[in-house]
């Protein structure tokens, strides 16, 4: 199915169900929905006596590819702007300094957006560990793939916001060629720690999810520190 539509909800679980039983219903077609040049289908699927599925649809790829695009364009600005925004004095303070948490939403950003986690390389600011905002290092039959073969070791100086802005560029331009090429369809993330297991669609939901969620954190303390904490950003192209 890949580059094809990508069946909603509903119209997933009718194909799956269809492929279990061995059959395909025949189907009774209904007038098109139109969304910015774009068809979505609407269609009827029919075994028997039964109706499954009556308001199915079907959302084309290009759809889907161009909403997670933008959407990961759009927190990486609101990462941009708090980052921007920090003032000097708040940079290296907290439990977790500001800087280490941006630098652990981009490494983490940049990892789930490669297909698989053997694409993965951490990038030239990597320090052992520094990733860890609990200091935790993750299992020891991970450290080369999440460490690097080489990596540099922990030291006491914070990472620079222009590091940090560096590192965003370069996570933001990766953003249009990981999502064009990403497999949509597939059932598993990519990543074999993950357990249980969830659709490679998810995983990049997941992931702009991730980066929102320490965009807003860290807003937070701008605000509290009583510092321009910058607006909402809705789309971007």
């Amino acid at each position: 199915m890949r580059g094809r539509d990508i069946p909603a909800v509903g119209g997933l679980a009718s194909l799956q169900t269809q492929a279990h039983h061995g059959r395909h219903a025949p189907e009774a077609a209904r007038p098109a929905n139109r969304l910015n040049g774009h068809d979505f289908g609407t269609r009827r699927r029919v075994t028997g006596d039964t109706v499954e599925h009556p308001h199915e649809e079907f959302v084309p790829a290009g759809i889907v590819r161009q909403s997670l695009a933008s959407q990961y364009h759009a927190v990486l600005a609101m990462l941009r702007d708090v980052v921007t925004r920090c003032p000097h004095d708040l940079w290296e303070t907290g439990d977790v300094p500001f800087w280490q948490v941006a630098y652990h939403t981009l490494y983490y950003a940049d990892l789930y957006l490669r297909p698989t986690e053997s694409d993965f390389h951490p990038c030239r600011f990597h320090q052992r560990y520094m990733q860890h905002l609990d200091g935790v290092p993750g299992p020891p039959e991970l450290d080369d793939i999440l460490e690097g073969p080489d990596p540099a070791p922990r030291r006491v100086a914070a990472l620079t916001p222009a590091d940090i802005r560096e590192y965003l560029e370069l996570v933001d331009d990766m953003v249009d060629h990981e999502v064009a090429r990403a497999d949509l369809t597939a059932a598993t993330t990519g990543f074999s720690w993950h357990c249980p297991q969830r659709p490679r669609l998810e995983q990049h939901i997941d992931n702009i999810r991730h980066v929102q969620h320490h965009a807003s954190l860290l807003r937070g303390r701008l605000i509290a520190a009583g510092a321009d904490a910058g607006t909402w950003i809705g789309t971007k192209s």
